[in-house]
């Protein structure tokens, strides 16, 4: 499933010197944003994509792709893989959705945090965040650069309660802007659980 085209339209609107791309996939969201950056870093510790979205970038200078998960922890970290999901390049964590499919396996991969990250490469102006159910340890790992810097972040949410946590985990922060998901009706039990929010620092327009 597709992001939607009010999704597209506003990530267009949005840019700065440098993007985190996390979640990268097979590049999608990184060529949007490598019109309005200056520097794109994407990364993407499936293999699956990791191989497409390398190949996008040799064709687009700005966009960096980094071959990581984005976790808690710096090292190796073991993500799930679901039958539908690594179908389109995705390693997940977490509860699992129906749309995911059945658990088939897990994998061993490499990780960094944000925060060790920007030790040794620019830090961002605006974060992706799109890791199916990964998304807590991403924002542990990346405390102090969020605490500190206020990059603005776009999170793609697939469950109300994750979503729940990420506002109370930033809620000194950040002030939020939720989109929900076109795909759905409005009886679709899905769709006050597949969400967008836009965040930006306490007091800036959304």
């Amino acid at each position: 499933m597709g992001d939607p085209d009010i999704i597209i339209e506003r990530l267009k609107q949005i840019g700065g010197n440098v993007a985190y791309d996390i979640g990268g996939n097979v590049g999608e969201i990184a060529k949007i944003l490598s019109h309005s950056f200056e520097l794109v870093y994407s990364f993407e510790p499936a293999q699956e994509s990791f191989v497409k979205l390398y190949n996008l970038s040799k064709g687009i200078q700005n966009i960096i792709p980094v071959p990581l998960a984005i976790s808690e922890s710096q090292g190796e970290i073991e993500l799930d893989v679901s039958s539908k999901s690594i179908r389109k390049g995705q390693l997940v964590s977490g509860d699992y959705l129906e749309s995911w499919g059945e658990k088939i396996g897990t994998r061993k991969v490499m990780s960094t945090t944000i925060d060790e990250f920007i030790r040794s490469h620019p830090p961002p102006d605006f974060v992706k965040i799109d890791v199916e159910g990964h998304e807590m340890k991403v924002i542990s790992g990346g405390f102090e650069c969020i605490r500190v810097l206020r990059p603005r972040l776009f999170i793609e949410v697939h469950s109300n309660y994750l979503g729940d946590s990420i506002r109370k985990a930033l809620a000194s922060f950040y002030d939020f802007e939720i989109i929900y998901h076109t795909a759905y009706s409005p009886e679709s039990p899905r769709k006050r659980n597949h969400y967008f929010m836009f965040s930006r620092s306490k007091g800036q327009t959304l």
